[in-house]
């Protein structure tokens, strides 16, 4: 009797055991998680489980549950959300384009390779928890325009947001250290409107890659912060492609001399290296709705603000279809389809996405 206890305790044990080893996984509502630590345990967002049943909107949970056991959800896997078939891409599917908006918990602390490449869908996605990010998460995600401040982001890595022309302001990263090869970069080859029109660069910031700006056609103002002008920095296509006669760099008071001196950032002109800090509006979120969505025809906007607003309709790809001003926006002659809408006043600005039937 004492054996058979025994071989059953045995079993149960390594049963158990088993069923939460790595790479093994559990579903929950339509989303796939595996197990990639069990010390604690620990589990990543591998993607949808069923992608013809591929949610609009998706919240991840801090945990999941598995045989009793509760594991930390810590990050989102490698091409979890893809939209891109390449091996090298995500090994991703173009379902995963029916995915708009992604609520992360707290536990998600990391983005791994190309998680969510070439998702022309996807438009909003909170990254105030992140801590890092791997390579080509949102590479050619155009559509991408709201993801907030980047409050705890210390590793940012290459091609991040390369392509990302929704960003059409700036990306708030205050405590970044590492910044790598493209990871803000625009858009190839000729102009594309689109792409962040400022940028400030903490003085946390240790090092940076290749092509760090290049290609962001429609920047205006770089800040920097370092009382000394940062070494740590990759020359190679630094500023591909861009016209720096453009474009103002501010430096920290004192310090011009030291950057026109220096092998990169000397590379601007003289009269646009300027002591001081930018001139920034402080742009606040607008809250708005809008109705009807889906439509047909006509969207009306209605707002806290009596005054009219700035609208601009977006396709997917981040070019600009119908510019107005007011609180409606006629869509009649577009085709059907998903659609961004950009309001903006003085001090506020809004998006939304919008479903045209």
């Amino acid at each position: 009797m004492k054996k058979t206890l025994l071989f059953l305790t045995i079993f149960l044990t390594v049963s158990i055991v088993k069923a939460q080893a790595i790479d093994d996984t559990v579903v929950v509502d339509n989303i796939t998680y595996t197990v990639i630590n069990t010390s604690p345990y620990e589990v990543e967002v591998s993607g949808f489980s069923d992608l013809d049943a591929a949610s609009a909107s998706i919240t991840i949970p801090s945990s999941v549950t598995i045989n009793a056991t509760s594991c930390s959800v810590v990050a989102i896997g490698t091409g979890a959300f893809s939209a891109n078939s390449a091996a090298n891409k995500g090994a991703g599917d173009e379902r995963n384009k029916a995915l708009t908006t992604v609520s992360l918990p707290s536990s998600v602390l990391t983005l791994k390779d190309h998680a969510f490449r070439d998702n022309g869908s996807l438009t909003t996605i909170n990254m105030n928890y992140l801590t890092s990010t791997a390579g080509n998460i949102f590479a050619n995600c155009k559509a991408l325009s709201d993801i907030g401040v980047l409050s705890n982001m210390k590793d940012l890595g290459k091609y991040t947001f390369s392509y990302c022309i929704g960003l059409t302001e700036t990306i708030d990263m205050p405590v970044v250290e590492t910044i790598g090869d493209g990871a803000i970069s625009g858009t190839k080859g000729t102009y594309e409107a689109g792409g962040i029109k400022y940028i400030n660069i903490p003085s946390s910031v240790t090092s940076i890659g290749t092509i760090f700006l290049g290609r962001l056609w429609d920047i205006t103002k770089v800040q920097v912060n370092w009382s000394t002008p940062l070494d740590n920095v990759n020359s190679a296509n630094f500023f591909r492609n861009l016209d720096l006669s453009t474009i103002n760099l501010y430096v920290p008071t004192g310090t011009k001399a030291a950057y026109q001196a220096h092998a990169v950032w000397g590379l601007f002109p003289e009269a646009n290296i300027i002591e001081g800090t930018l001139g920034l509006k402080n742009i606040e979120v607008l809250s708005a709705s809008v109705f009807p969505n889906p439509t047909s025809g006509n969207v009306f906007i209605h707002t806290e603000t009596q005054k009219d607003i700035d609208l601009t309709i977006y396709d997917l790809n981040g070019k600009a279809l119908i510019n107005t001003r007011g609180k409606q926006i006629d869509l009649s002659n577009l085709s059907k389809g998903i659609y961004i809408l950009k309001g903006e006043t003085e001090n506020s600005a809004f998006t939304k996405r919008i479903i045209k039937q």
